[in-house]
C-alpha cells in the first residue's frame, strides 16, 4: 500500500523554476550597493596637541576639595605641595555656611589661578538639598564641580 501512495504522488515534470525575477532583484541590489558605497567616506579627526612644557615638572597639581560633614560644618582642603585645611563651622541656625566656604575657595583660587574645578565630598547622611546648595554656591567661584563620596 505504501508503494501505491508513492506512485500517486508524482511531481509535475513540465514546471520550471523561474529565476528571472530573483536575478532582477539581485541586479537592483548590486546597483544600489555600488552607488551608495561611493558616498561613504572614511573621516579622520584632526587633533592638535599642545606643545610640551618643561617648566617645573616637580610641581604637583593643586586640588581644592570641599567636604560636607554631618555636624553641618564645611571643611575646605587645598592639596598641592602641602595640605592646607580650613574648617568652617555651622551657622548659628545649624545650617551649612556656604558663603564662607565659597570665600575660602575664592582665596585658594587667588593663590592658584590655574585650578578650574572643585571636588565636593559628602558623607552618606548628607541631604541632597544641601549638596545642591553647595554646588550652586561653589559655581559662583569655580566653573566645574566634581562630586565624590561614599553615598554619591
Amino acid at each position: 500500500m505504501i508503494k501505491q501512495l508513492k506512485a500517486d504522488r508524482k511531481l509535475p515534470t513540465g514546471e520550471t523554476l523561474n529565476i528571472v525575477s530573483i536575478i532582477d532583484c539581485f541586479t537592483v541590489l548590486v546597483i544600489y550597493l555600488l552607488t551608495t558605497a561611493s558616498f561613504i567616506s572614511t573621516g579622520a579627526l584632526e587633533t592638535k596637541l599642545g606643545a610640551a612644557t618643561t617648566s617645573n615638572s616637580n610641581q604637583q597639581p593643586v586640588i581644592i576639595a570641599l567636604e560636607l560633614q554631618k555636624s553641618h560644618s564645611v571643611r575646605v582642603m587645598v592639596d598641592g605641595s602641602s595640605l592646607q585645611t580650613a574648617v568652617i563651622p555651622a551657622k548659628s541656625n545649624g545650617n551649612y555656611d556656604f558663603e564662607n566656604a565659597s570665600a575660602a575657595i575664592a582665596s585658594a583660587r587667588a593663590v592658584n589661578p590655574s585650578v578650574q574645578n572643585v571636588v565636593l565630598l559628602a558623607e552618606n547622611e548628607i541631604l541632597y538639598d544641601d549638596m545642591v546648595r553647595a554646588v550652586r554656591e561653589i559655581r559662583k567661584q569655580c566653573p566645574v564641580v566634581l562630586a565624590a563620596g561614599d553615598g554619591i
